[in-house]
């Protein structure tokens, strides 16, 4: 009976010790599925906003191919003039077409005109300091190597991010030579922000990686992503 007893006992505690080698190996694969699973789920939903983020930029390029390849805009980078500003570009007319920034630069990168709209006050308002120092033949933002070329994206400002977009001058018939280069920009705000948040179906929060107090998990991001 105690050989029975002892070879029982031996067989029941190799029995408990596989069953909890088995359970622990189960469960660390679980937890490993679902954070695998939390994982692609969170990609996907990532890539889903920056594709809305992306489809946006697109839009608001192409909402001003017209204004870009224009025999006006065309005319008016050789030789400004009042009449162009006083029909295109007072803040009615800038409000009306949802830009806050706009700018004519020549060939030669000088400003031939620029300005920014106030939306709430309808005022205009000097370009902001941040973008007009990056107006120079060296930066992408004028750098158009055919009459085909543009940028659109998103740039990160002092004041907050804002959609902007860059085209050659062209004439109305989309032919050169290129005469300058055209940039619109327009705030990306609360409201813009809310609005992709509709289109994504998901809370947005917009923050700067260089935010003093950023929230915590914002930094945790950032010190994943963020290169030293």
């Amino acid at each position: 009976m105690k050989l029975r007893r002892k070879t029982l006992s031996i067989v029941g505690i190799t029995i408990a010790g596989l069953t909890g080698i088995l359970y622990v190996a189960s469960s660390s694969i679980l937890l490993g599925s679902v954070v695998k699973a939390e994982e692609q789920e969170a990609t996907q939903v990532v890539k889903g906003v920056l594709s809305v983020f992306g489809q946006t930029a697109d839009e608001f390029n192409s909402r001003f191919a017209d204004w870009s390849s224009w025999d006006d805009t065309y005319d008016f980078i050789q030789n400004p003039n009042s009449e162009f500003i006083a029909s295109n570009l007072i803040p009615e007319g800038l409000a009306n077409v949802r830009v806050n920034i706009a700018i004519f630069v020549n060939t030669s990168g000088k400003i031939v005109y620029g300005t920014g709209l106030d939306s709430e006050k309808l005022k205009l308002t000097p370009i902001p300091e941040a973008l007009k120092r990056r107006i120079s033949l060296s930066d992408p933002l004028l750098q158009h190597p055919n009459p085909k070329s543009s940028l659109a994206g998103i740039l990160l400002l002092p004041s907050g991010p804002i959609l902007i977009t860059s085209r050659p001058i062209l004439t109305t018939k989309s032919t050169g030579p290129i005469r300058g280069t055209l940039i619109f920009g327009r705030n990306l705000d609360a409201a813009g922000i809310a609005k992709v948040s509709q289109i994504t179906r998901l809370p947005l929060i917009v923050h700067s990686v260089n935010e003093a107090r950023l929230p915590a998990d914002f930094q945790k991001a950032r010190d994943h992503t963020v290169q030293p």
